[in-house]
């Protein structure tokens, strides 16, 4: 800390990237003359139709398997679009049929996909015991009605199945979330994280234009910066902006 300090006193402008902590923890360093340019954590979705084509399916399964998730733009929740508010219905005790049925298929996805895909980096253990933990709540949570675990006999992906929508990261590694979401909760969900947002894939279930613009624009109001097909989350163009700005500006 000493040496970075002595370093930092010393740089007309600093840049960091790393997680929330981690940012924060460098800012403090940096002294007040300097330019604050700032990378910090992101997190990428898909919105997805509850009754997608099998290749569709298996395009949201490569995406998760992908890297290890280890891109800003791999999705680290699938959201299952539905036509109510999920927290609406507080009758209902457990996960919707709809939500049961889509996270079902993406695990019978997962199950052709992951095979095939080749493992790239493996966890450390500080991250297979994060792994373990979020796991085990969402296991325990199951009792309640709020979650299900749906992962694979050898524990090489999972599924965590949540019905409350609110934007949450995962612990990578092939484990994403599974939520419901309406298009009217999209504001209320999105909002408080809407400094993190990056990547919203899509994956629909009818080839609408309409549709299509209709939700890329509404997804790039709430905050999004990247909006793509499920299948090419992680594609990019030469000089295309990172986190929705021109870097080189910023320097």
């Amino acid at each position: 800390k000493d040496c970075l300090q002595a370093l930092l006193s010393r740089a007309d402008g600093v840049a960091a990237w790393g997680s929330a902590q981690a940012v924060a923890g460098v800012r403090s360093l940096t002294p007040l003359h300097a330019r604050w340019i700032e990378w910090g954590p992101r997190i990428s979705l898909i919105l997805a139709d509850p009754n997608l084509p099998k290749d569709q399916m298996d395009k949201i399964a490569q995406e998760i398997c992908l890297g290890e998730q280890q891109a800003c733009s791999s999705p680290q929740i699938v959201y299952c679009l539905q036509t109510s508010d999920p927290d609406s219905d507080v009758e209902r005790a457990g996960l919707s049929p709809v939500l049961r049925g889509f996270a079902a298929k993406l695990a019978e996805a997962m199950d052709r996909i992951s095979p095939a895909t080749r493992a790239t980096l493996a966890p450390s253990e500080p991250e297979r015991t994060e792994i373990r933990l979020v796991t085990e709540l969402v296991c325990e949570e199951a009792a309640l009605g709020f979650t299900e675990l749906l992962e694979a006999d050898d524990r090489s992906w999972r599924l965590l199945v949540d019905r409350r929508p609110e934007l949450r990261a995962s612990p990578l590694f092939r484990t994403v979330w599974v939520k419901p979401v309406s298009l009217s909760a999209l504001a209320r969900v999105f909002r408080p994280m809407r400094g993190f947002l990056q990547t919203v894939g899509l994956a629909l279930a009818s080839e609408s234009t309409e549709r299509w613009i209709e939700l890329a624009q509404r997804v790039l109001a709430l905050g999004a910066t990247r909006v793509r097909p499920a299948g090419a989350m992680t594609e990019s163009y030469s000089g295309e902006p990172h986190d929705g700005e021109y870097a080189l500006q910023r320097y």
